[in-house]
């Protein structure tokens, strides 16, 4: 997140006013950015892209990535080669990493099974990183000023008082993601998702708004 402080925005844009295309037997919904000249309504703070692409069996996908970006895709349904085209096919649920590249290009070699991806990517801010369970900040110090905001119910988290959560990320193995963009394919290390009863003490506050830095700095270890 940016580290200039601004006031809250929301943008809502029903499903049927995001921008569509189609063409060649591919479909894509611009979500944010722009993609096969057509460009999302949606206003994002830095460059960014958010494309659902659709492509029909033997169908093919080339979309410019500024190689500056970040950028990820994110197979849902199907399975598609991505990045060279006598590479591996990649399934559904699996995250690929984009390497050094000017584009990403994207083959359905199913003979009726249709590939649907996500593609989403955008221009790297620079700027530092703290996090602390789900909450993420650019220092130390804004963190400890968010968990104390969440614990006196202040400064956005007014309702938090009253809000309860059985969502649970369960831990799992995960297989390796394949990194590719159009210059070629590489292989990512291992990851997995992180189980949430390591977010369990930030939740479980018996006194709010005390001064408990020493048990968040516990935490924080």
């Amino acid at each position: 997140m940016p580290a200039c402080r601004i006031e809250p925005g929301y943008q809502e844009i029903q499903s049927k006013d995001i921008a569509c295309t189609s063409a060649d037997g591919v479909t894509v919904r611009v979500i944010a950015g722009h993609a096969m000249g057509v460009r999302s309504p949606v206003c994002t703070r830095t460059p960014t892209m958010y494309l659902d692409f659709t492509v029909r069996p033997r169908g093919v996908v080339r979309q410019p990535v500024l190689a500056s970006w970040n950028a990820f895709a994110y197979v849902l349904e199907g399975e598609g080669v991505f990045g060279a085209e006598r590479g591996a096919p990649v399934g559904a649920h699996h995250l690929l990493l984009l390497g050094q590249g000017d584009g990403l290009e994207v083959w359905n070699k199913s003979d009726d099974r249709p590939l649907r991806f996500l593609l989403i990517g955008g221009e790297p801010i620079g700027e530092p990183v703290a996090q602390l369970g789900p909450f993420v900040m650019n220092t130390e110090e804004e963190i400890d000023m968010t968990v104390n905001d969440f614990e006196c119910y202040a400064n956005g988290f007014e309702k938090a008082r009253h809000c309860k959560s059985q969502a649970m990320v369960v831990g799992a193995h995960v297989p390796p993601p394949i990194v590719a963009r159009s210059c070629g394919c590489r292989r990512g290390e291992e990851w997995a998702c992180v189980d949430a009863e390591e977010l369990k003490p930030l939740v479980d506050h018996r006194d709010p708004c005390t001064d408990d830095s020493d048990e968040r700095e516990a935490i924080r270890e």
